[in-house]
């Protein structure tokens, strides 16, 4: 059998080339043909239905053609309006009325058209779709169905074989492979693969499998359209292995090239596929944001010199033109669908320090219900042709006349030949490479960032990126994160300012246990809108009066940013003196830093921090270190907060009730006084949750309830009974405790379901979270307090300083106490003065925001800070 297979070798290699060949062209059929038509496309809704249909209404989304999203200058006319509140993608939506029969959203591309493709939803609303092609109907849907979906539709216009500019890559990828296979086997090629090559090949079709899957997992319909042929994930996957088989043997006739005087050929495909890298990555990071972004064309020759900046810095850190590009485009794509998941999920696009996030990003991830846009297979398909098609290429230096070796090279024995043509090649390229990475590359790619004029929206960033592109804006917001040195800093001119601030050394012989809540995106929408719940979600918290000061918490972060609510209240530095898109947790506490825990520890309190997650989450397990916490229990520690309680979760998340028992067997079991700092993960997203995961406890009486609000509405109440029992318990308790809770800040809601409802005119309407302060002994009552997170701790002092049970003050809090005075409130997106009057800006020529400056910059970054623990204590 062995010798008959050997002596017909040949011939069975022939016939699996054949064999893959015409499958090749077969799948990809599609591709060889092209339409005749005018490129006239109308979508209209019919004032026609289904009998049993209650209206005329019809949604779509993802319309594109030929696999590319609609340009809006495609678009000649367009009844139709968007809706975006509350869902990832924007969804085209309209109805038939009298005033208007037949809602039409007319397309005119510049040339025929051979396909177009869309989603469109199929509901008890539904009515007839309608698809005109050069004014003739083409194709006719009953969209009414009792139960609500979105389907795929794929339209294949009229066409023929035939050769265009938009198929010619086709056509010529065909030409090359009946002339390389015919070569391959002639010459015999396949005697001269190396098993690495097929090592190589199974490793890029295994990371294409699992990254195809894991795009189309995130995507409605489990199929997607690239260029003019409809794939499901099996036909794609076969198409990539036929183009692995072709590209090992296409790599391994340019081997032959090289040794040839037709070495041109492989020269010129190399060329072909290289110089296009940087245009790949830049399509890459854009496009999966295309439905949305409005790229000025003015900005997208910055964006080029970026990426092809950092190409070639890529190209020779690895001595590799071809392997600087794999990265490129490996690296853009995954950019690119990070950067649009982020804006979906959190409004924020894809930032600096987010790469220091990635294990809890993963995290969240795990938690968080994703739909993307068709075009993230595409994408995903696109970049592993690319990525499969450089693979093979023979490098460079056997394409290419390189200099010949120094001298001293030359003279190196045979057995070391190899290092003559290599090494020192390499040494060289890399060394320069290093050099331009660590002095030249920054400057560069700043130079060109700052040579294009634009404005960035910090309160909108997302506008940035779509308008000014992704390279641009990612620069230019790093670039403004860094920390600078304000103008006449010195740790002299910091203790010059404090020294103006005794310490206050009163304190009571028993010192109050301290309690602080930091509870997720809890929010009183019944404050902040004209909606109506029942019931009251916060019914509890708005009943309390004895002993209880409440207000407004105004947080710097909307949707997301938990630790940065954190960072403010724990160490008073806000986040308003720091540079915008900073991430303290991340970026800053590296090392011992001043705080209320590290001041409450000098007083003799036992201080815990319990936090119901990972402990590397945010890197909290370090942070609070840092912070000076005794002991920090999470869901993973050892001990974890189930070695104090028997914990029990709600929403998949372990609930405030366990949380709040936890502190009162913290309370029990500490001698000295105590300082908890709890951050809650109840009300977490993803909201939405069906039931059967979190019945619901609250509906929205006077606007149509909606899963997500309701989800969330549900778990805010389960907050309060939990918040309930635990004051109740601390009531009859003998121990002095005080109490604060706040909201870390508003959830992504707050940007969908009820964002018609918030004030427009009211820049804080996102921002503002319920501010509970409660003791089981006598406060001076307020029910109108307004503070930014930097001041709850100095809040906090000053109101025990009015109790029998009053604390030191160090001379930084009380040098807070007096800046509340004038700028009670700030924050990244804004500052309130005396009279609550608001300003984007910080207050011009103010003095002691000047000071807090210079103060704060010794607390966060100067290591002198720490010798002067005697002001912040």
């Amino acid at each position: 059998m062995i010798n008959w297979v050997e002596k017909r070798q040949k011939l069975l290699i022939s016939l699996v080339c054949a064999l893959a060949f015409f499958s090749y062209v077969f799948l990809l059929r599609n591709e060889l043909k092209v339409a005749n038509n005018n490129g006239n496309i109308k979508i209209v809704a019919a004032k026609q239905k289904d009998p049993l249909a209650a209206g005329y209404r019809e949604n779509t989304r993802q319309i594109a053609l030929e696999g590319q999203p609609l340009n809006d200058d495609e678009i000649v006319r367009n009844d139709w309006g968007v809706y975006s509140a509350a869902v990832p993608i924007p969804i085209n939506i309209t109805e038939a009325t009298d005033d208007l029969e037949n809602p039409t959203m007319e397309i005119q591309h510049d040339g025929p058209v051979r396909n177009i493709s869309f989603e469109y939803s199929r509901y008890y609303l539904g009515g007839y779709l309608q698809i005109y092609l050069d004014d003739v109907l083409y194709m006719q849907l009953n969209t009414y169905q009792e139960e609500e979906s979105y389907e795929l539709l794929t339209i294949d216009f009229p066409q023929h074989y035939g050769l265009s500019s938009t198929n010619a890559v086709w056509w010529l990828q065909m030409a090359i492979l009946a002339a390389a296979l015919p070569l391959f086997v002639q010459l015999e090629l396949y005697k001269r693969l190396p098993f690495r090559r097929f090592l190589l090949a199974f490793i890029l079709l295994a990371a294409s499998y699992y990254a195809l899957a894991a795009g189309l997992n995130y995507t409605l319909p489990q199929s997607f359209v690239f260029s003019n042929t409809l794939y499901s994930f099996n036909k794609a996957m076969l198409v990539l292995t036929l183009f692995t088989f072709f590209a090992l043997i296409l790599g391994q006739v340019l081997f032959y090239f090289v040794k040839t005087r037709w070495r041109y050929w492989g020269q010129l495909l190399y060329l072909l596929l290289i110089v296009p890298a940087p245009f790949l990555t830049f399509y890459l990071l854009e496009m999966p944001s295309a439905y949305d972004s409005y790229l000025k064309a003015a900005d997208i020759p910055a964006n080029l010199a970026i990426i092809t900046v950092i190409w070639l810095t890529l190209a020779m850190l690895t001595t590799s033109l071809r392997m600087a590009s794999m990265l490129a485009a490996a690296g853009g794509l995954i950019m690119g669908i990070v950067n649009k998941a982020l804006i979906a999920i959190r409004s924020t696009p894809l930032l600096a320090y987010h790469f220091l996030q990635i294990r809890d990003g993963l995290n969240v991830a795990q938690n968080t219900k994703i739909t993307v846009e068709l075009i993230i297979p595409e994408l995903i398909f696109l970049t592993a042709f690319y990525l499969i098609a450089l693979a093979f290429l023979p490098p460079s230096r056997t394409l290419f006349a390189w200099p010949e070796p120094l001298p001293f090279w030359q003279k190196l024995p045979n057995r070391l030949a190899f290092l003559r043509k290599t090494l020192y090649q390499k040494l060289i390229i890399s060394a320069v490479g290093i050099l331009t990475a660590l002095f030249a590359l920054r400057p560069l790619v700043y130079h060109i960032a700052n040579s294009v004029d634009m404005d960035l929206l910090f309160f909108s960033m997302q506008k940035t990126y779509y308008e000014h592109g992704f390279a641009l804006s990612f620069t230019r917001f790093y670039e403004v994160s860094q920390i600078t040195e304000p103008e006449g800093y010195s740790s002299e001119a910091v203790t010059d300012i404090l020294d103006h601030y005794p310490r206050k050394d009163n304190s009571a012989k028993q010192k109050p246990n301290i309690i602080i809540i930091q509870n997720e995106s809890l929010t009183d929408y019944g404050q902040l809108t004209s909606l109506n719940f029942s019931p009251d979600p916060l019914e509890f918290i708005h009943s309390m009066t004895d002993n209880t000061i409440k207000g407004a918490f105004y947080a710097s972060v909307l949707g997301g940013g938990t630790a940065n609510t954190e960072y403010e209240v724990l160490t008073s530095n806000s986040l308003a003196i720091l540079p915008p898109n900073a991430f303290p947790y991340q970026q800053l506490i590296t090392s011992p830093k001043n705080n209320i825990t590290s001041a409450l520890n000098s007083y003799g309190y036992q201080s815990v921090a319990v936090h119901p997650y990972l402990e590397n989450f945010y890197r909290r397990n370090l942070v609070y270190d840092y912070l000076g916490f005794d002991e920090s229990y999470f869901n993973n520690s050892k001990p974890a907060i189930s070695d104090l309680v028997d914990v029990e979760n709600l929403r998949g998340y372990v609930s405030d009730e366990s949380l709040y028992q936890a502190s009162q067997k913290l309370i029990e079991d500490t001698d000295d006084p105590l300082f908890n700092f709890i951050v809650t993960m109840q009300g977490h997203e993803s909201y939405g949750l069906s039931e059967e995961e979190n019945p619901r406890t609250v509906s929205i009486t006077n606007s149509p309830d909606d899963s997500s609000a309701t989800d969330f509405l549900s778990s805010v109440r389960a907050s309060d009974q939990a918040f309930k029992d635990f004051i109740n318990s601390l009531n009859a308790s003998d121990e002095p405790t005080v109490v604060i809770m706040y909201g870390d800040h508003q959830p992504e809601l707050s940007n969908s379901y009820f964002e018609p409802a918030l004030d427009a005119n009211d820049p804080s309407a996102k921002y503002q979270t319920p501010f509970i302060m409660w003791a089981n002994f006598d406060l001076p009552q307020d029910d109108d307090i307004k503070l930014s997170p930097n001041y709850l701790v100095p809040y906090l002092l000053s109101t025990l300083t009015k109790t029998d049970y009053p604390l030191p003050v160090s001379s930084y809090y009380q040098f807070l106490s007096e800046l509340q005075q004038q700028i009670p409130i700030m924050t990244t997106w804004g500052y309130y003065n005396a009279d609550y009057a608001y300003s984007a800006e910080a207050p011009a020529d103010n003095q002691l925001l000047s000071q807090y400056r210079l103060i704060g910059y010794n607390n966060v970054v100067d290591k002198s800070a720490l010798s002067l623990t005697n002001y912040y204590e």
